[in-house]
């Protein structure tokens, strides 16, 4: 308890009344438990992997980013030291945070079947660290996807090779205090079971509210379910402007946020567009800034 809650909570206690917190359905949960972050490609191809999109966040109100990779080379690491510098000394400068870093290629070089595939996440891992990050995105959509339709449980040999996988790189990301979140289209009982199997605190769900419900599964009923599962969290939906009803999530932006916190979750919530025509960075600009006054006012 700090010292505002403190004072709060004596007042009202003199006069009788009951204290219920900060929010009376969660506790004592305020905004300082959670911080606000964009996925660079957001903003179009030319910021994955690009020091600038840090001073684009800053503009738009935000804390910290979520940095893609471009490399597809798996015999090179996620990232330069060259690329590295740049993004301390835009960090330095603005102020911003790294949210997670996103080796986004495995979804082209599945990380259970691709050549160097370990050498490469593992490289990751070390950039995420080096950045001052505690997690990372691995996805697996396109040539990486784990299940053959929508809602459909996940094919059995990708789940014995995956964790097989999994138990190469814990040691580096429980040695680096790094999360390896998955990003898949896959069911909250599936995503358990590869987590318990693996047997680490350092491998996570990457739960986005979007896709749970575009991959035939009920986000809110996910989230439940996932309670200590998940990592890092993907704020977007098929509205694109957060505060309106949406397809996906179809129990809208707010009760999926309710029950993340309900559940016990804290730390970022990574606003990220998919599907939104306009590709001039002003347009996607005023929807992240749209977006990031609507949660920050829940």
């Amino acid at each position: 308890m700090d010292r505002r809650d403190f004072l709060i909570k004596s007042v009202i206690g003199a006069l009788g009344v009951p204290f219920m917190g900060a929010c009376s359905s969660f506790g004592s949960v305020s905004a300082r438990d959670f911080k606000l972050g964009v996925f660079d490609t957001t903003f179009g191809g030319k910021y994955a992997a690009n020091p600038e999109v840090l001073e684009i966040a800053k503009s738009i109100g935000l804390d910290g980013v979520q940095v893609s990779s471009k490399e597809k080379d798996y015999s090179k690491p996620f990232a330069s030291p060259e690329t590295i510098g740049r993004f301390k000394a835009e960090m330095m400068k603005t102020g911003m945070e790294i949210a997670s870093v996103a080796p986004v290629a495995f979804n082209e070089f599945p990380f259970i079947s691709a050549e160097n595939a370990v050498k490469f996440l593992n490289s990751s891992i070390d950039v995420a660290a080096d950045l001052g990050s505690d997690a990372l995105l691995l996805p697996f959509y396109g040539k990486a996807r784990m299940n053959p339709k929508n809602g459909a449980p996940m094919y059995e040999d990708k789940f014995k090779a995956l964790v097989e996988k999994l138990k190469e790189v814990v040691p580096a990301a429980e040695k680096k205090g790094v999360m390896i979140c998955m990003e898949n289209s896959i069911s909250a009982d599936d995503d358990k079971r590869i987590i318990d199997a693996v047997g680490s605190d350092f491998v996570k769900v990457y739960f986005d509210i979007m896709n749970f419900g575009h991959y035939g599964f009920k986000a809110v009923e996910s989230i439940k379910a996932l309670k200590g599962y998940i990592g890092q969290v993907h704020l977007k939906s098929d509205a694109h402007d957060l505060s309106l009803p949406a397809k996906n999530p179809e129990e809208g932006v707010r009760a999926c946020i309710d029950s993340l916190i309900e559940g016990g979750y804290r730390g970022w919530f990574v606003f990220e567009l998919h599907g939104f025509k306009k590709r001039d960075l002003e347009s996607r600009m005023g929807i992240v800034r749209t977006n990031t006054k609507y949660v920050r006012s829940l």
